[in-house]
């Protein structure tokens, strides 16, 4: 089980590392606050669109989407890494009591 953890854990940090890198900013439709246009990608801590008014890291939409598809990628590789582990097959290692 601790291949599990640690493929899912290990996928899911660098998955988030480059969405922080790659990051989508998005923009508010003048004539509605609730529309966003997305204007490009860029990390997380960079000032590339600052120039651009209202500009910010699009959290709530594509953000969050490409955060739920790492963390749903990660587990599912965590789980088939789990379940092709090297042990798959072989015979028990422990002793069976005998009667």
């Amino acid at each position: 089980m601790n291949r599990f953890y640690y493929v899912t854990f290990s996928l899911m940090i660098l998955g988030l590392l480059i969405l922080c890198a790659h990051a989508p900013w998005a923009q508010p439709e003048p004539n509605s606050p609730n529309l966003h246009q997305t204007i490009g990608y860029a990390p997380v801590w960079s000032n590339t669109y600052t120039q651009i008014p209202d500009a910010h890291v699009d959290w709530n939409g594509a953000f969050a989407a490409y955060a739920g598809a790492i963390i749903f990628f990660s587990i599912v590789l965590g789980g088939i890494a789990y379940f092709f582990r090297e042990k798959r097959g072989k015979p028990a290692t422990h002793r069976i009591k005998s009667s």
